[in-house]
């Protein structure tokens, strides 16, 4: 069957291009370098850079408009910031959307708590995502986003395109663990409230010297003096620093179960990377998690949830069935296939 050319402009922030940090980021870089490797014959994909410096910076990402006028007949943002370029009659407007929570859900970022120095930027970031609603066509990242697209009131064609890991998660298997010693639980994302990091730490307070607790990420200013101060009182845990992306199999290798206990996710990368690597994952029952990621975790709804499961991992382990089909499905998420069907997409709209 004969594949039809494309011819498509990519925007994304030039952070995000060079090797910024987070899922979106790692979606920006992967969608241009395989969008660019799978384009069929006579297509053309071009790949533009915003820079933001500050507020205003990324107030010109919005207001772009004025002063971009795509050549190409497809325009992606890939980004959550919207693109609201001038356009001729014949181009269309495809904005990819990450989630809606600001929007949605307002009282888990209330929960999170806001400096009135940040609340320009705030209301900005909120404004964005009906932004993305203006676009000709949407590509959700899960099932979720495109339910809370059509729930806002988005009138056209929602196309759900998942996001998926990176080839170094596929190789190999994780080492299986016996079960003497310290049962080690990781967690590796954003330190903040809506992360439920406040219920992981007091999961350890139910649990003796036989767990231990190691979490990655970048801590929030804002949630920084309540995440020392749980951290004082938390048993067994440990705050290692930002995780270095060169390493990401060997930390999730390291760890007997991982635990992302989040209020809310678009996607919930980390939740595959870990089950790809036969890892245990656990998440809060009460979260709003797409079902993409949540399909094989095990739940809990409270601190004390999480302990239980953590002691019946560390007595009788992972059952090994539900390990390879829980592998099996998150190596299933390919970078290359977000590619080829981002490119059904697009031969689709042209």
């Amino acid at each position: 069957m004969r594949v039809r050319a494309v011819d498509v402009n990519l925007v994304a922030q030039e952070e995000y291009l060079a090797g910024g940090l987070g899922g979106i980021a790692r979606y920006c870089r992967e969608q241009s370098a395989n969008l660019e490797r799978i384009k069929p014959v006579g297509s053309c994909v071009r790949i533009t850079g915003i820079r933001e410096d500050g507020l205003l910076g990324m107030f010109s990402t919005k207001a772009l408009g004025p002063g971009f006028r795509p050549s190409s007949r497809i325009t992606h943002n890939l980004t959550e910031r919207p693109l609201i370029p001038a356009r001729r009659d014949n181009t269309v407007l495809i904005n990819t959307a990450h989630e809606f929570q600001r929007i949605l859900y307002p009282e888990i970022t209330r929960a999170e708590g806001r400096l009135i120095s940040e609340m320009p930027g705030y209301l900005l970031k909120k404004s964005y995502m009906r932004d993305i609603l203006k676009g000709d066509y949407i590509i959700a990242v899960s099932g979720q986003t495109k339910s809370e697209a059509m729930r806002l009131g988005f009138e056209n064609e929602v196309f759900v395109v998942n996001l998926g890991i990176g080839d170094e998660f596929m190789r190999g298997r994780k080492r299986i663990p016996r079960k003497p010693g310290k049962l080690k639980v990781g967690y590796i994302g954003a330190v903040r409230k809506r992360k439920g990091i406040g219920l992981l730490l007091e999961s350890m307070k139910h649990l003796g010297d036989d767990f231990e607790l190691r979490i990655y990420g970048t801590v929030f200013d804002r949630y920084r003096n309540e995440f020392e101060r749980l951290m004082r009182t938390a048993r067994n845990a440990t705050y290692m620093g930002i995780a270095p992306q060169g390493g990401l199999v060997d930390l999730y290798d390291s760890f007997d179960a991982f635990v992302m206990p989040s209020v809310y996710e678009g996607f919930g990368l980390g939740i595959l990377e870990a089950q790809a690597r036969g890892v245990p994952v656990i998440i809060s029952g009460k979260g709003m998690l797409p079902r993409e990621t949540s399909r094989y975790c095990m739940k809990a709804d409270n601190a004390e949830g999480i302990a239980k499961i953590l002691w019946r991992l560390k007595d009788i382990g992972y059952d090994d069935s539900l390990r390879r089909t829980a592998m099996k499905y998150a190596r299933s998420f390919t970078w290359m296939k977000t590619a080829e069907k981002t490119l059904k997409v697009y031969e689709g709209v042209s």
